[in-house]
């Protein structure tokens, strides 16, 4: 399980069961100092300007405010996005180019969900699917719902969601018994 999904554990339990701050607090610090102790263990910076993550949405707001209509629509996925790698990604930039034969920054390169599919199809049509999914989700009777949405867009921020295999076959199965869940009610 990531850093991220420990993170997002508490907020699910506080919107589903709604224990209370104290006990949400609770929570949270025992969900964060394993997640800070396994930073720290493995040699890692707390600093934000060492988090890749962070350099990747820096990026992608950069490009999308220098290209407001590759935002509304997409990128061309045959062409490299128009980005210059950040010093601290250029490492692992090359880590993850250096077997493929074409150059540059791609959509597929972001790590985060949102980044991915913003930068693939923009942010009109991602919008579109979004609200309609989370609108069918939330009027459901199923109860997975609220967490499958909590899921997705938290911890789409940092890491793939529907991309990364042992995380996609739940949240997909989430996402059918969620969505079927009126047929049968």
């Amino acid at each position: 399980m990531s850093r991220t999904a420990l993170l997002v554990l508490p907020l699910i339990y506080y919107v589903v069961k709604k224990p209370g701050l104290l006990n949400l607090f609770f929570i949270v610090s025992l969900i964060a100092i394993p997640v800070v102790v396994s930073t720290l263990s493995r040699g890692l910076a707390l600093d934000v300007e060492s988090i890749d993550r962070f350099w990747m949405w820096k990026s992608a707001i950069d490009i999308f405010s220098e290209n407001p209509q590759q935002f509304i629509f997409g990128f061309d996925l045959s062409r490299p996005l128009p980005v210059e790698i950040p010093d601290p990604l250029s490492g692992l930039h090359e880590m993850q180019t250096s077997n493929k034969e074409s150059s540059g920054f791609y959509a597929f390169s972001f790590h985060s969900f949102w980044l991915r599919v913003i930068s693939t199809w923009g942010i009109l049509i991602v919008g579109l699917v979004f609200s309609t999914v989370y609108y069918k989700l939330y009027k459901s009777k199923c109860s997975l719902g609220m967490p499958l949405i909590i899921i997705t867009v938290f911890c789409g921020f940092t890491m793939g969601v529907f991309y990364v295999g042992h995380l996609s076959v739940v949240l997909l199965i989430m996402l059918m018994t969620s969505l079927g869940a009126n047929k049968y009610a």
